[in-house]
């Protein structure tokens, strides 16, 4: 009976799509009605909640999750110490037997990882032909990635170097440093738009040593279809580390916080929740579940090669071996120099570390519960995983 409704709904949303005249809006309207059933026939709760939704200037939305902060913040029932996080290691969970449905657009744009090798090395991965795309997770190396591949690999970027461009078709420009880019920043909702322009079509481009960064990744998989797909790659960092560098970071720019401490800041309701968690699953508002969490880890499982801040050597040497970038690195000096020496920069750059079990960590992990589950799949996947 769910599976008819699923189908009926489905139905109904493609001719909403289509009598809206086959824009965007109805495409996206379409997807997410489709997801809604998908995900309602296989019992996961859907609750994007949009109330909370207020328009920014680029034509996305900002949520404000102030009610789910205070509700995470009160809720520690399923801590096995009242406002005490442990960090027990994650029990796996067998997410190919769940039969986990990915949203249409994941699911056919974005290269699947169906093969890799395990430990003992019983299998290899070739990635499908696609464009590289760098999913940005706040405060989580996003710029050494973004300064080796420009300014050592050579690469053409897509990101908010481009900010500003307004041009009738693709163009690739060349930055003062020498770094080239394409003139669509697709790090808004209105440059992603503008990627999927025909006189653009980014993915279909043609632009060889093209990679795209962005946040958004459920809006960025329209770049994309099932004959051009992205590949996706990212890096992952302690939920506590990337709260307490985005601290330091607002710092910098707001001088109301230059005399506070880490705790004072946890306590604000500054603190965002459960950022990765809600962007794998595109639910930036509302109440989360364990089953969220699934779907997101599933997400990392199939779609996402993973590497981890606090292993950038021995990420970068995965993400050169998947891309094709290792011959660069072993075949020129001075590119290998480059990397090194970015390499180097980003390990001398910590932040002051909160300890364990205090009053700032605790109350950042409750409203992190979530990502710290997925942030330790992503553990997981790191260290099983060899390409």
């Amino acid at each position: 009976f769910r599976a008819v409704l699923a189908i009926l709904s489905l139905f109904a949303a493609l001719a909403l799509a289509i009598f809206h005249g086959g824009g965007r809006l109805g495409l996206e309207f379409s997807a997410i009605m489709y997801e809604k059933s998908i995900l309602k026939a296989s019992g996961i709760i859907y609750d994007p909640s949009p109330a909370n939704a207020i328009p920014q200037e680029d034509g996305g939305l900002m949520y404000d999750n102030s009610a789910e902060d205070e509700a995470a913040a009160e809720d520690t029932s399923s801590l096995s110490t009242p406002g005490v996080v442990t960090t027990d290691t994650l029990d796996i969970p067998d997410l190919e037997s769940m039969n986990l449905m990915l949203s249409p657009n994941i699911a056919q744009n974005y290269a699947e990882l169906t093969k890799y090798t395990t430990s003992d090395n019983s299998n290899q991965y070739t990635p499908d032909d696609g464009v590289p795309l760098f999913w940005e997770i706040p405060q989580s190396g996003k710029g050494v990635i973004q300064h080796i591949l420009g300014k050592c690999f050579g690469v053409i970027e897509a990101s908010d170097v481009a900010a500003g461009h307004f041009e009738s078709e693709i163009q690739v420009f060349e930055a003062d440093d020498g770094t080239r880019y394409v003139n669509v920043d697709t790090t808004t909702y209105a440059g992603l738009e503008r990627a999927t322009n025909p006189k653009f079509n980014l993915a279909a481009s043609g632009l060889s040593d093209l990679v795209i960064f962005t946040s958004l990744l459920h809006p960025a998989s329209y770049i994309f279809s099932p004959q051009y797909t992205g590949k996706l790659f990212t890096l992952f960092r302690h939920p506590v580390e990337r709260v307490v560098s985005r601290f330091h970071h607002e710092q910098q720019t707001d001088m109301t916080l230059q005399d506070w401490t880490i705790t004072q800041y946890a306590q604000s309701g500054r603190v965002e929740n459960n950022w990765v968690t809600r962007y794998l699953v595109n639910k930036p508002g509302g109440g989360l579940t364990q089953d969220d969490v699934y779907l997101a880890m599933d997400v990392l499982r199939r779609k996402c090669v993973v590497g981890l801040v606090d292993h950038i050597e021995e990420s970068m040497s995965k993400f050169e071996s998947i891309f094709g970038w290792s011959s660069l690195v072993q075949n020129n000096p001075d590119v290998k120099d480059c990397r090194d020496r970015h390499l180097e920069q980003s390990r001398m750059h910590k932040n002051p570390s909160v300890e364990e079990g205090s009053e700032a960590w605790n109350i950042i992990m409750v409203h992190n519960q979530y990502d710290y589950q997925v942030y330790k799949y992503a553990q997981y996947l790191f260290w099983t995983r060899y390409y």
